[in-house]
């Protein structure tokens, strides 16, 4: 049976910072999967879809997309335990 790739979130406004994360992380961590979000709806989509190993939030994002954003990963069971 094939082991599970472990699965990475980027939620990241700044293109070019996501760019650089998903580089970092697949060097330390291949094989992989990483996917990008460009703003806090996107990725809690991504997250709700399948839970991530890994989320790497922004928090120097709009003010309103990350204040919405952040609590729900932590109220969030599913996703934060």
């Amino acid at each position: 049976m094939a082991l599970r790739r472990p699965r990475v979130v980027i939620i990241d406004d700044d293109a070019r910072v996501a760019s650089m994360l998903v580089e970092v992380i697949l060097t330390l961590l291949t094989p992989c999967s990483v996917e990008t979000a460009s703003n806090g709806e996107t990725g809690l989509a991504a997250i709700r879809g399948e839970r991530p190993d890994l989320v790497l939030l922004d928090l120097r994002m709009t003010r309103a997309r990350r204040w919405r954003t952040a609590p729900w990963l932590v109220s969030n069971r599913r996703v934060s335990e």
